[in-house]
């Protein structure tokens, strides 16, 4: 009894720990996850098994708490997560059925007296624990069953459901080996489920193929679209500075006139008219990443609109990585949360070494720049770099562009 109960718990210990590694649950949830799943899966296991209530029944009821654990303590819930979690049971029942059918064959004799023999029984189910490990880990070193880019519904539904089918039709295999009277007959039924399972997993990944070809079209149409907005900003800006330009040698013409004339108000009006002219300029940045240009762009306008002056310069190569929605946020986040507290700022954006270097240059005092550095918590960014120098305030970090990928 107390040999069983310890099999239990390690059997649902290795399968809560795979799928919250498979998933990467975040740390915090990835404990509680462990304990909650491990001890009640455990107890019903031990319970049921008491009453010989074993089969789909335990087994779904298993499957069930897992489901409410994760949709619980897995932010992202989605299908995926219950196909993950009965594609872990189907690997423990192909451990399971080689390592009886390994044993029987060694010592020519069926299934069923595999079970019934305590000298071969426990190192068989010793060899099948092992032969689950490797399985798990060759799982999450390839990683199947990954959709979430596609984010096709459908297609989740349909897989999910074919998964739920194997797992039913493992029980039907599992009382036709188990009470099979010859050792060939259950090596039939066994191929039976393996071709089965073999189909699935190249079902499975033709419908991976499939929608790899219909994400990266979307992704193409998006950039083009992100491409078309970015050159009709462009386009603007650039009629708008060929205006100004035009009206350059007229105003300095004036100018140089009321100097001569010693109009030295009119020419100072003048100038200072200029100067609000030029600096109501949008600046633009066109780096040939489409999101990230169009979403940094998009905000650059809004910050000329409530009237805040920002100067950029960058130096970043085109890269994939740029046009992640989480490394483009930071540095809007950024410039929000400065702009709360200032009205000009400097953006510097500089890559080497497949290193992301985002530096603002604030102008401002003393007052402000502690109250800045005292709330810099607000925009969540690890490993900020702070320097004081006079009343400019350096505030620097570094991302690594291949975290984006």
């Amino acid at each position: 009894m107390l040999f069983e109960i310890v099999n239990d718990l390690f059997e649902n210990f290795l399968i809560s720990y795979f799928i919250s590694s498979y998933l990467k649950l975040e740390k915090k949830n990835k404990i509680f996850f462990l304990l909650i799943t491990i001890p009640i899966n455990t107890f019903i296991s031990a319970f049921l098994s008491n009453f010989n209530i074993i089969g789909f029944s335990q087994t779904l009821l298993i499957q069930i708490v897992l489901w409410l654990s994760l949709f619980a303590f897995n932010k992202e819930f989605s299908t995926q997560d219950i196909m993950i979690s009965l594609f872990c049971n189907i690997l423990l029942v192909i451990a399971v059925y080689f390592s009886i059918l390994t044993f029987s064959f060694i010592f020519h004799i069926t299934p069923a007296k595999v079970f019934s023999t305590n000298t071969i029984y426990y190192p068989e189910l010793i060899f099948s624990r092992i032969v689950f490990i490797i399985l798990l880990l060759i799982t999450l070193k390839k990683r199947p069953l990954l959709l979430t880019k596609t984010q096709n519904t459908k297609t989740n539904y349909l897989l999910t459901f074919e998964l739920l089918f194997i797992l039913l039709m493992i029980y039907y295999f599992t009382s036709n080996v188990l009470f099979s009277d010859t050792f060939s007959s259950a090596n039939v039924i066994f191929i039976c489920f393996v071709m089965l399972f073999l189909s699935f997993c190249f079902i499975f990944n033709q419908m991976v193929k499939m929608n790899k070809v219909i994400y990266e079209n979307k992704l193409k149409k998006q950039r083009e679209n992100y491409t078309k907005e970015n050159l009709k900003n462009i386009k603007a800006i650039k009629f708008e500075i060929e205006n100004i330009s035009h009206r350059m040698n007229y105003i300095l013409q004036s100018i140089e006139f009321d100097l001569y004339e010693q109009n030295y108000d009119d020419a100072i009006s003048k100038i200072e008219s200029y100067k609000n002219t030029v600096s109501s300029v949008s600046n633009v940045i066109c780096t040939h990443n489409e999101l990230f240009d169009f979403m940094l762009n998009f905000e650059i306008k809004f910050f000329h609109q409530q009237n805040k002056q920002l100067k950029i310069c960058s130096f970043v190569s085109q890269n994939q990585s740029y046009n992640n929605l989480e490394l483009i946020n930071k540095i809007t986040d950024s410039l929000k949360y400065f702009y709360s507290y200032v009205n000009e700022i400097e953006l510097f954006l500089t890559e080497q070494d497949n290193f992301l270097e985002v530096k603002f240059i604030i102008p401002t005092n003393d007052f402000v720049q502690k109250e800045i550095i005292d709330n810099l918590s607000e925009i969540n960014i690890p490993n900020i770099s702070i320097k004081n120098l006079n009343n400019l305030l350096v505030i620097l970090y570094k991302e690594k562009l291949t975290s984006y990928d």
